[in-house]
């Protein structure tokens, strides 16, 4: 705002007063508007900071609204805190959660924040390629044959032995998944008597 203003003095000259002004409102923005997200796994939290800046000398309040896009139903969103003051240009650090529940990418996710005084929210932008689980199966470097699983018991194995052999699983990810190897079958038994020189299966 730009003035003139005219002081008149009794028995005296007339002056003339510049004067100027700037109106603020609340103005607030994100520093970071977009986050990209990566080394994201199923139902694998990833924690973030994002940082409020209050751009004026007006305080001001701000809080955090419900996620919003295509994509916002397979994900979920926590921040800390949800609401909060701003003081003068001050810049406010949120810490953030994301957790998604599909395998896939996620392209369509924002975050709006309201603050006092504006009329519109800021929003933030949320995108991720998620991954699922990969295990991997490896002999021991011996056993192995072109980069192939090859479990090698030998040429000659004696009735009754019972040989071993190692096998290495890894998890090639963050998710953490139980695992069961799997158990022998169990064999039938013999229903009639044997017979001299007779074996049972």
């Amino acid at each position: 705002m730009r003035s003139i203003i005219d002081l008149y003095v009794q028995d005296g000259n007339q002056s003339h007063i510049a004067a100027r002004g700037e109106v603020q409102v609340s103005d607030a923005c994100l520093l970071s508007s977009h986050l990209s997200l990566e080394d994201v796994y199923v139902d694998v939290p990833v924690n973030q900071t994002v940082t409020i800046y209050n751009k004026t000398l007006l305080d001001t309040d701000f809080r955090w609204g419900q996620l919003d896009g295509e994509d916002a139903s397979r994900c979920s969103v926590t921040v800390a805190p949800k609401s909060g003051h701003l003081a003068p240009r001050e810049k406010y650090d949120i810490h953030l959660t994301f957790t998604s529940h599909h395998q896939g990418k996620i392209g369509d996710v924002r975050l709006p924040c309201y603050v006092d005084g504006m009329s519109h929210p800021l929003c933030l932008a949320l995108s991720a390629e998620v991954k699922g689980l990969q295990v991997s199966y490896s002999p021991p470097q011996h056993d192995s044959v072109d980069g192939e699983l090859l479990l090698d018991f030998g040429e000659i194995v004696l009735l009754g032995e019972t040989p071993k052999r190692t096998v290495y699983i890894s998890n090639n990810t963050a998710i953490a998944a139980p695992y069961r190897p799997p158990s022998p079958p169990e064999q039938e038994p013999c229903l009639s008597k044997l017979r001299e020189n007779q074996q049972c299966c």
